[in-house]
C-alpha cells in the first residue's frame, strides 16, 4: 500500500480501522477477562501514563507498514504469557500467517505481505512484581 494523494490517507485510515477489527476476530487481541466497555485505547497524547494490561494500538508506521500493540503481563515463573505468545520456548516464532489479515482501504482489500513481531518488556518493579510486556505487531 502506497500512499500519494491525501485521499490515500483516507483510505489508509480506512484501512487501520478495517484491520482493527480485522485483528479483535482474528487473533484474540484484548487479554482475557477485561471489560469490553472499557477504553483499553493507547493515545499518544499522554506518553508518559503507564498503560493498562489489555491497552492496545494501530499505528500507521510508514504508507505500506502498520503497527498493532498490545500491552499484555507476565507472571512469575514458570508461568508463560497467555495473549499474543507467537515465541516458543527456544526462541523460534510461530506467527500468524499474512493470511489471517484483512486490510481494506475503502471497499478494497490489500494483501498483506508479512508479519513481523517485536516484544519488550514495558515496566516491571521489584518489590511489587508488575511485569508489563509490549508486544507489537508489524504488517
Amino acid at each position: 500500500m502506497v500512499l500519494r494523494k491525501s485521499s490515500d490517507y483516507k483510505s489508509a485510515l480506512l484501512s487501520a480501522a478495517s484491520l482493527f477489527i480485522a485483528v479483535f476476530s482474528t487473533v484474540s487481541f484484548i487479554a482475557a477477562g477485561q471489560s469490553s466497555e472499557a477504553n483499553f485505547g493507547l493515545s499518544d497524547a499522554n506518553p508518559l501514563l503507564m498503560p493498562a494490561v489489555g491497552s492496545y494500538q494501530l499505528r500507521i508506521i510508514t504508507p505500506s507498514v502498520l503497527e498493532l500493540t498490545l500491552i499484555t503481563k507476565k507472571d512469575p515463573d514458570p508461568a508463560k504469557l497467555d495473549t499474543w505468545n507467537f515465541v516458543g520456548s527456544r526462541g523460534g516464532t510461530a506467527l500468524p500467517s499474512a493470511a489471517e489479515f484483512n486490510v481494506l482501504a475503502g471497499d478494497e482489500a490489500i494483501p498483506v505481505k508479512a508479519v513481523g513481531f517485536k516484544r519488550r518488556a514495558l515496566y516491571a518493579t521489584v518489590k511489587h512484581r508488575d511485569l508489563r510486556v509490549a508486544n507489537y505487531l508489524y504488517l
